[in-house]
């Protein structure tokens, strides 16, 4: 499961503590870094706008780009072991490495249009998400890819697609206004109504019951019974929105 919404929280806490972060490589090179996926504390990747990949194998000291075999832009990486991952990003673009990214294999998506989000349960079961209500499933690691489709208020697109942990059957699929959920594999779609939502970005749940909606203006939805009533169980969570950094002597974080 991705860490995204995880590491928002913990970022803007750790801000608002201290200043200890710190450049690492890849320098800037003119191009934004969509995504970035780690399976342990040393080995991870990150993506781009270049079709470049990004590989580090010492926790971020240092990065050495991969040959993704595409010019298209890279915009989600999930990965199921140190092995075994995929990219996607525009034009359909769907890769696939099963050596830790040493060689990336194009699969056909049957998709034309950007996909935002890629995210699998296993080495076999995985969805990906993009504009337009697209939404793709594979049960055979990619090798074939079938197409779903749910109306969407166009052109936005599909921004994250979630599983609920063990049990792959239950998804969450999240755009710019609007959260879906499907009880069934994706054969069917319900959207789900949350009161004052503006933006649903990202959707993490951290056990069986138990998950988050990253919304726009800093604001988080909570539910506690699987999301089945998350509209009624959803509480608002404001973040911070601005925050300020200050010098101290001695540093306790860096004596």
């Amino acid at each position: 499961m991705k860490t995204r919404l995880t590491l928002l929280i913990t970022i803007s806490l750790t801000m608002l503590l201290h200043a200890q972060w710190s450049w690492q490589n890849p320098l800037p090179n003119g191009s934004t870094f969509n995504d970035i996926y780690f399976v342990d504390s040393n080995i991870g990747w990150a993506v781009d706008f270049n079709g470049t990949i990004f590989k580090t194998a010492n926790g971020g000291a240092n990065w050495k780009s991969q040959s993704s075999g595409t010019t298209n832009q890279l915009i989600s990486i999930d990965f199921t072991n140190s092995n075994t991952g995929w990219v996607v990003g525009s034009n359909g673009t769907i890769l696939r490495t099963t050596n830790c990214g040493s060689n990336w294999i194009s699969q056909s998506s049957g998709a034309t249009n950007y996909l935002f989000s890629v995210n699998f349960t296993d080495v076999n079961i995985g969805w990906a998400v993009g504009s337009n209500g697209t939404i793709l499933r594979t049960t055979n690691g990619g090798t074939n890819w079938q197409k779903y489709s749910i109306q969407v208020a166009s052109p936005y697109p599909g921004l994250d697609v979630e599983f609920i942990p063990n049990n792959p059957g239950k998804i969450w699929m999240s755009n710019h206004y609007d959260l879906f959920y499907s009880g069934d594999s994706g054969k069917t779609w319900t959207k789900q109504n949350i009161q004052n939502i503006t933006s649903a970005f990202d959707v993490v749940f951290t056990n069986d019951r138990v998950g988050w909606v990253l919304s726009g203006n800093g604001n988080l939805f909570y539910t506690n019974n699987c999301g089945g009533l998350i509209s009624s169980a959803a509480r608002e969570i404001n973040l911070p929105t601005n925050f300020e950094l200050y010098q101290n002597y001695p540093n306790p974080f860096n004596p």
